[in-house]
């Protein structure tokens, strides 16, 4: 889970994931690397959210296996470890 991986992740009840990311440039970047593992997710950026509070959602689909979640929160460990300066 991402917020066990101490990563900034709103609290919610609802099936929807929010990863607070910052910046427009580093809301992109995340965005960029996760398709690039084919993880699809909506980056929320200025003037939708407020400036340097980008968000990146995400939303599992009902068929979504253990497997295909444990891969989405190490793609996420994978892309801090590679750009620490975008978390």
């Amino acid at each position: 889970n991402l917020l066990k991986e101490g990563f900034n992740s709103t609290d919610s009840e609802a099936s929807i994931c929010s990863l607070i990311t910052g910046s427009n440039e580093k809301t992109f970047k995340i965005t960029k690397e996760l398709f690039k593992r084919n993880i699809l997710t909506t980056p929320f950026i200025y003037p939708s959210v407020s400036k340097n509070k980008g968000v990146i959602r995400m939303i599992p689909r009902v068929d979504m296996n253990n497997e295909r979640i444990d891969y989405i929160v190490i793609s996420f460990i994978d892309i801090r470890k590679k750009y620490p300066e975008l978390f």
